[in-house]
């Protein structure tokens, strides 16, 4: 409390900030008699928060308000009074809960540094909105050996890789040998795409407006069952999932991305009650289902963040606050999919983690990342080993290779390959599993246990960085929980939990 007043060099105390804020009131109004908050006794306070194991589960400001709620209760009520005021003035509100303690995140030197006033570092310019890295380039030979060089990007809905297939009246109308096509990407007009012939796999370049009218365009079959080899799936340990579409849910969050009126002022400010009445409402059932507790009461950040647009499916070279692809909740698609069938643990748990281990998934995770353990992966040796370019979804050789197998497909070239993903469960789908809408929650104990779970997409921090969404840890909401960790952070309480299924 010592900025609390001003030292008169002659004796007593001159003044106060709270009498500079209300002089109409005497100076002795807001004089503090016989509370006195020493050094020692918060030095303490510490010592015993990085001593005591059950007290580093919560936010250390949580510890801190309760000790100082402790130790004001000894003082008369008229102190007690006079000290909140002062506290409340310096930004400490007691009785206003405290924020929900992140992920253990390992800071690099250079981190540390930055932190730490006293280590010079040079000056970094610039707000983080410069312009996106250069779209990669690419070549392909024609028939007559002349390259062809196209920009590998999706366009419209057509996604890299996928397959098309003349139309039966189509060489009535136009002469056009090729029967069936692979999109590659286009020039740096959309309107002139770049492809190559499945047969032979020599490219071409043909107008856009040419394979609309003459090719079967394929529509997107996210939600719907696909074929698969059940045995294969047995043996990676991969359970069959079939999830309902929530409407509401999709409307609530379609609603706040759109910035519609109704939740956000003209400032952009989310009317949190507002949201909250209308999760209670129409969206209960996602709940989490051992504490009730509902995902904008314990992850209102990341609704924040959805509504500014700070929600990210690309890293985008970690450059800027906008990104490439805004990552949206998928809670209005019925969802078909396959997911790693191991059992949640908690991370602290020797027996329960053995036993998550002997699960036959794991051996997903050997051919992925040479280990059989789904903790202590970093976000970035899981786009490294999932993606040969995570922002275009194109998938690396290794995780093709997972796909074919569990697809009963012999040739890991096969174009069939490209409309299916191997990727990080997303929070809509892990949602959907805890509240038990596939009938998994009680056998599964997702957002039980005292682990948290890398989800799909990526908050952007205020210098431009995408750091991974993760959640589901029982302490902070379980089903529930949306938070954001590092992806240089090797955490044993960040599990890996995949899933296959069409792309999206």
């Amino acid at each position: 409390m010592c900025d609390a007043f001003e030292v008169d060099p002659h004796g007593g105390r001159k003044d106060t900030v709270l009498h500079k804020l209300n002089t109409a009131q005497p100076k002795e109004t807001y004089y503090i008699n016989a509370f006195n908050l020493d050094p020692g006794r918060v030095i303490g306070w510490i010592d015993e928060y990085k001593a005591e194991p059950k007290a580093r589960k919560h936010h250390i400001e949580a510890f801190f308000k309760e000790k100082l709620t402790h130790y004001l209760s000894q003082f008369d009520e008229e102190e007690q009074k006079t000290v909140k005021a002062y506290l409340t003035h310096f930004g400490i509100v007691l009785d206003q809960p405290s924020p929900p303690k992140p992920p253990a995140t390992i800071l690099t030197p250079k981190q540390i540094g930055h932190l730490n006033p006293n280590v010079p570092h040079a000056i970094e310019k610039g707000d983080g909105t410069g312009d996106p890295p250069p779209p990669e380039t690419a070549d392909i030979l024609n028939e007559d050996g002349i390259a062809i060089e196209y920009i590998r990007r999706p366009v419209g809905t057509w996604t890299v890789g996928i397959t098309l297939t003349r139309k039966d009246d189509a060489s009535q109308n136009i002469e056009i040998e090729y029967v069936q096509l692979k999109v590659l990407g286009s020039l740096k007009d959309d309107e002139q795409m770049v492809v190559c012939d499945v047969g032979n796999g020599t490219g071409t370049v043909i107008a856009r407006a040419d394979l609309e009218n003459y090719y079967e365009i394929p529509t997107p079959e996210t939600g719907k069952p696909f074929k698969y080899d059940k045995a294969k799936a047995s043996e990676y340990g991969m359970a069959e999932v079939r999830l309902e579409a929530h409407p509401k849910a999709q409307e609530l969050f379609d609603k706040i991305i759109g910035r519609d009126v109704a939740f956000l002022g003209t400032d952009g400010t989310l009317y949190r009650e507002e949201v909250q009445r209308y999760w209670n409402t129409h969206c209960t059932d996602l709940n989490d289902p051992t504490t009730d507790a509902t995902l904008p009461e314990k992850s209102w950040l990341y609704f924040e963040q959805l509504a500014a647009g700070r929600i990210s499916d690309t890293i985008d070279g970690d450059s800027g606050k906008t990104p490439t692809k805004k990552h949206t909740p998928h809670f209005g698609k019925s969802n078909f999919f396959l997911v790693m069938d191991f059992p949640e643990f908690d991370w602290d748990n020797e027996e329960e983690k053995k036993d998550a281990l002997r699960h036959p998934s794991m051996k997903i995770l050997k051919q992925l990342f040479d280990k059989e353990d789904p903790t202590a992966i970093i976000r970035d040796e899981i786009n490294t080993a999932l993606w040969e370019d995570h922002d275009k979804r194109i998938q690396s050789k290794r995780a093709k290779a997972v796909i074919a197998e569990l697809l009963g497909i012999a040739d890991v070239n096969d174009p069939e390959i490209d409309n299916y993903e191997f990727t990080l469960i997303r929070q809509d789908q892990y949602a959907r599993l805890s509240a038990g809408q596939a009938g998994m929650a009680q056998t599964k104990n997702y957002g039980q246990k005292d682990l948290w779970t890398h989800f799909d997409g990526y908050v952007i921090r205020e210098d431009g960085e995408r750091s991974g969404l993760v959640g589901g840890d029982r302490e902070d909401g379980g089903a529930a929980d949306v938070g954001y960790d590092w992806r240089d952070n090797r955490s044993d309480v960040i599990a890996v939990r995949l899933v296959l299924q069409r792309k999206q």
